[in-house]
């Protein structure tokens, strides 16, 4: 069925997207709340209304069948949200949303609207475009596989059902002093970073601070809702860190790792489970459901090492690049 793809204009369009894009955002912002739809959809328009659809570096397109009647909407800017390995030049576009109504779903309209997407970005002169999708989303996810979309990063979740039982190792775990020198720390992070940006190539660390201005390599300990563990091998050599943080929403609790890193001559031998085990159950501990972590999907000993505690992935941050 042939649709026609145009910009947003009217009132009736922004109320058109505001009505369809609801289930989604109340399941994303609004989950638990005990309050009316009728009252979360109006905070929902709220929220909607704030954003400047004129910005020449956003767009909101509707989508109508050969009748007229509204079939679809697209969401896509230039991503305000950056990830600590974006170059500022390199900033991707970012679909936001992408909505096809009920009825007309199965008729290629979200590839049609992908499509948009993409031709929009190319007219920006952008290379990249991206997007976020959740792993219950089964027929966008295979849609935008279909079009060349791959995974960049992830979040991974663990739900936690109580304490568990440490493992044997020849290492020993200790929380860190907030004024201890963890400089042997901080540069095996940075390694890691450059790694992941360079594959090994040499940048210097002033090269790095000055073109991923996102990536920071201390962080402040003295911040209560934070807890690492420090391994160290029996005559007191660094091994491994860890760090995570403690969100509160409400009555809601959850802890997002930042951080986990291991030497390579200790690796193999596990101290990765350790120190995972040792933040799992001091969330368990803080009343916490359970544990999640943003990741880049080219850390593949991190992704191999979660995925065999039982992590599991929850959401996928999606690129393609455009010719």
């Amino acid at each position: 069925m042939p649709f026609t793809i145009r910009r947003a204009e009217t009132s009736r369009d922004f109320e058109d997207y505001y009505t369809i894009s609801f289930d989604l955002f109340k399941r994303f912002f609004y989950q638990g709340s005990k309050e009316s739809d009728e009252v979360l959809f109006e905070k929902h328009k709220a929220e909607l209304e704030k954003i400047d659809f004129s910005d020449p570096d956003r767009r909101l397109y509707v989508a109508h069948n050969e009748q007229g009647v509204f079939a679809g909407a697209l969401w896509v800017g230039v991503r305000e949200q950056g990830f600590v390995w974006d170059l500022p030049e390199e900033i991707p576009a970012w679909v936001y949303d992408v909505e096809v109504v009920p009825a007309f779903r199965g008729q290629g309209l979200g590839r049609q609207l992908m499509l948009q997407a993409e031709e929009w970005t190319r007219e920006k002169r952008i290379k990249r475009i991206g997007l976020h999708t959740s792993h219950d989303l089964e027929i966008a996810l295979r849609l935008y596989r279909d079009m060349g979309y791959k995974e960049k990063s992830i979040i991974i979740r663990k739900n936690l059902a109580g304490d568990t039982t440490l493992p044997a190792t020849p290492f020993t775990t200790r929380v860190p002093r907030p004024d201890e020198d963890l400089s042997e720390y901080y540069r095996m992070r940075l390694d890691s970073f450059r790694e992941l940006i360079t594959g090994g190539a040499s940048l210097s660390v002033e090269d790095i601070r000055e073109r991923y201005p996102g990536f920071k390599t201390a962080f402040d300990l003295t911040n209560p809702a934070r807890r690492a563990y420090l391994a160290e091998t029996a005559d007191g050599t660094f091994a491994g860190f860890i760090l995570a943080v403690l969100q509160k929403k409400g009555e809601e609790k959850r802890v997002w790792l930042l951080d986990l890193q291991v030497k390579p001559q200790f690796r193999r031998k596990r101290l990765g489970t350790l120190l995972l085990r040792l933040i799992e159950n001091w969330s368990y501990a803080q009343g916490c459901k359970d544990v999640q972590m943003f990741l880049n999907v080219h850390f593949h000993g991190a992704v191999k090492l979660f995925q065999s505690m039982e992590y599991e992935t929850t959401n996928f941050y999606m690129e393609k690049r455009l010719l």
